[in-house]
């Protein structure tokens, strides 16, 4: 039996950290895909239903025309790009979040550079 000394003992122990976790990576990941992917067209549907409403709502402080005007044409720039938009935004929330669980956390004492 081969013993590793420090340095190569610390490489040999990241390595079967990372093998190891791997199928954690990836179960974790789908579901976090799925449930992303799932929930995107409802945050859009919703936030599409609240704009609307914003519009027709009384009790907002849109006293003038040109100002319901101006909410209508963004709530049409939304309904146009915000579905794209959602679903864009999620493919960059993979990445981000698969950079992050292989990332190390910081130590206290430890500085960061910006």
């Amino acid at each position: 039996m081969v013993f590793l000394d420090g340095e190569k003992l610390i490489t040999f122990n990241r390595w079967i950290c990372h093998i190891l976790y791997l199928p954690i990576a990836v179960i974790v990941t789908l579901t976090f895909c799925i449930l992303n992917f799932l929930l995107v067209p409802v945050a859009y549907a919703k936030h599409l239903i609240v704009l609307i409403g914003t519009v027709t709502d009384a009790d907002e402080t849109m006293d003038e025309l040109s100002e319901k005007l101006t909410r209508i044409v963004t709530i049409l720039k939304f309904a146009l790009v915000g579905l794209p938009f959602l679903i864009f935004a999620s493919v960059i929330d993979v990445g981000t979040f698969m950079v992050n669980l292989y990332s190390k956390p910081n130590d206290a004492d430890e500085k960061i550079d910006m």
